[in-house]
């Protein structure tokens, strides 16, 4: 008798948290709040034959859609011109800014002009790096 209690108490717990996540995901599909995902290229090497130089935008509450891309043009380049391979990305969402590491740079990109605010250059490089939520605070580990 004990058994079954604890089966069907189981079971219960299961089929009320399946529920709660149907209805989680059903209100977050409605919601109001966009979500994006920001993928900054070239990732591997320098191989832009995987999506190009630059920040590419998909929309989360939308399958992933591909939104646009964010033009990196004259920036994150070695000294020959050559396009250097990404190595860390993050946002804040306070300041709508976007920061992309490579083996030398760490590029500040404006989401809401979609334009590069800065390039700083650093000896060692800027391998991965975090930001507070308030983006006040900004860490980058150098490359190793």
């Amino acid at each position: 008798m004990n058994k079954l209690n604890s089966g069907f108490r189981l079971l219960l717990t299961l089929l009320l948290l399946v529920a709660v996540g149907h209805l989680a995901i059903a209100r977050d599909q409605k919601s109001d709040r966009q979500r994006f995902l920001y993928v900054a290229t070239p990732g591997i090497r320098n191989d832009l034959t995987l999506g190009g130089h630059g920040v590419l935008v998909f929309d989360i509450n939308n399958q992933h859609r591909f939104v646009k891309r964010i033009r990196l043009d004259e920036y994150g380049l070695n000294q020959n011109g050559d396009v250097l391979n990404v190595k860390g990305i993050c946002a804040s969402a306070k300041t709508k800014r976007l920061y992309v590491s490579t083996l030398a740079h760490l590029l500040c990109v404006d989401l809401e002009t979609d334009t590069v605010h800065w390039q700083k250059s650093f000896d060692l490089g800027c391998d991965r790096m975090s930001i507070t939520p308030d983006g006040k605070t900004f860490i980058c580990r150098r490359w190793r």
